[in-house]
């Protein structure tokens, strides 16, 4: 007759495996294509695909790493598209070659991330004692008697580059692009601290970066509270009105 053998992961004794069937149980084996497990990459150059069983260690997941060997420049986006395919044995060698001109490596300059990522930043002020802003002006809100103080973006442009922060110590705020204004002055050592507000031991600064503006572009704002809820109920007639 045919022999069969059955493999079990588990912490039960050959005793405790065999008080589980009675005389006359029925094991019943299907057929079944095994399952498959591809990986398309493509190949490049400067890329590698490293993989393996890690050692002696029981895994039921496939250990790998993706390698590559690139400088990615401040402000540039590595990209890399592949796909992981799963199936039978007998159909994932088709499937994966079905995948294999779909894979892609590249980067992105600056100028290409800015262009798909960046978006505007429009902020609003009553009388410049307190403001908000806004990501989309067209169909944003604001107080009703707001006007358009200056303009932004989400991420640093040609023209819009300069970080606009929120600093807070205790009741002191301050708006610009100083993230040192409330630290305490150089030392000895020429270290900034950051971390420390000026003559407020118990105190830590808290920072909010509102996003890039032209250099002194919302220098009016700089006395200003920043409100996250000031932008509520009508918005301004139009940009160029304001401006």
């Amino acid at each position: 007759g045919i022999k069969m053998g059955f493999f079990f992961r588990t912490a039960a004794t050959v005793k405790e495996i065999n008080s589980a069937f009675a005389a006359g149980d029925e094991i019943i084996v299907e057929k079944h294509d095994r399952l498959g497990l591809a990986y398309v990459h493509g190949k490049y150059e400067n890329s590698l695909l490293k993989y393996g069983v890690a050692g002696n260690s029981a895994r039921d997941y496939t250990v790998f790493a993706v390698i590559v060997k690139d400088i990615v420049s401040p402000g540039e986006m590595l990209y890399k598209r592949q796909y992981v395919i799963t199936g039978t044995v007998g159909d994932i060698k088709s499937k994966s070659s079905s995948f294999s001109h779909e894979v892609n490596q590249g980067k992105h300059t600056g100028e290409e991330v800015t262009s798909m990522l960046s978006r505007p930043l429009y902020f609003f002020t009553t009388d410049f004692a307190c403001f908000g802003l806004s990501m989309d002006y067209d169909s944003f809100s604001c107080q009703s008697d707001a006007k358009l103080a200056c303009l932004g973006s989400t991420m640093p442009t040609e023209t819009l580059n300069s970080m606009l922060f929120v600093v807070e110590c205790g009741d002191k705020h301050y708006v610009g692009h100083d993230a040192y204004h409330f630290s305490p002055k150089k030392i000895a050592d020429e270290i900034i601290r950051l971390y420390a507000c000026d003559s407020m031991p118990d105190i830590t600064p808290k920072f909010t970066l509102l996003g890039f503006v032209e250099e002194d572009g919302c220098k009016r704002l700089e006395g200003a509270t920043y409100d996250s809820s000031f932008c509520s109920s009508t918005k301004p007639s139009s940009i160029e009105d304001e401006l």
